[in-house]
């Protein structure tokens, strides 16, 4: 495998490409009502009938950065969702499905980290001064609310570059280069996990996904 090196936020990570590109559909094992379709060189994923996530079928070291692309699309009702799941360590290595169906709840049950990125409501709105999104970062088991933001938009038809590191239980998210979450782990999980590209209610186009063994 190659060597590369990825800038956000002023900071530089290097390691090891585990994953330079999407690849094909075959190399994500699916969980929900939605389906990938290949367009225009990326994944178009419409889970506007539910919860979905689409786990690539290689685990990735605890030491980890994921980086990529999502655009969401125009749709009736849409929750914006940009969602990620990480780290996951299902209860039986390497057997599929994690969580029949993709159902939500499934995953509180098992070691992952769960950043979730999408649109607020009225109330946060107002809260907020007008930020038309929200993020928040969870820990499980448990669905623990680690810490929550409002300080990031999401609107439909803008490409957001999204990057998650974790080195030694520090866990940071960025979207584009503005740092949104910095926590370290007190209990860091350890050992090779799934990561997932997750969302709800939702229509989006991922591209441009590249996952790196940290130094």
């Amino acid at each position: 495998m190659s060597e590369k090196t990825i800038g956000v936020g002023g900071e530089s990570f290097g390691g090891e490409v585990l994953l330079g590109g999407l690849g094909s559909p075959e190399d994500w094992f699916q969980e929900g009502p939605a389906k990938i379709e290949v367009r225009d060189g990326g994944f178009y994923i419409d889970a506007t009938a539910g919860g979905y996530s689409a786990f690539h079928v290689k685990a990735f070291p605890a030491k980890m950065l994921a980086q990529y692309t999502c655009r969401v699309l125009p749709s009736e009702n849409s929750w914006h969702n940009v969602n990620i799941i990480s780290h996951c360590q299902p209860k039986q290595q390497g057997t599929w499905p994690i969580v029949e169906n993709g159902e939500y709840k499934g995953y509180r049950e098992l070691d992952n980290y769960i950043v979730t990125f999408l649109k607020a409501n009225d109330e946060e709105r107002a809260q907020s001064g007008g930020c038309t999104g929200r993020q928040r970062l969870r820990r499980n088991p448990g669905f623990r609310l680690v810490d929550e933001k409002l300080i990031h938009p999401s609107e439909p038809e803008v490409d957001y570059r999204i990057t998650f590191a974790a080195q030694d239980g520090r866990l940071r998210y960025w979207i584009g280069d503005q740092l949104i979450f910095d926590w370290t782990d007190p209990e860091p999980i350890t050992g090779e996990g799934y990561f997932a590209l997750r969302t709800w209610q939702t229509v989006s186009v991922y591209k441009d996904i590249c996952v790196l063994a940290l130094d």
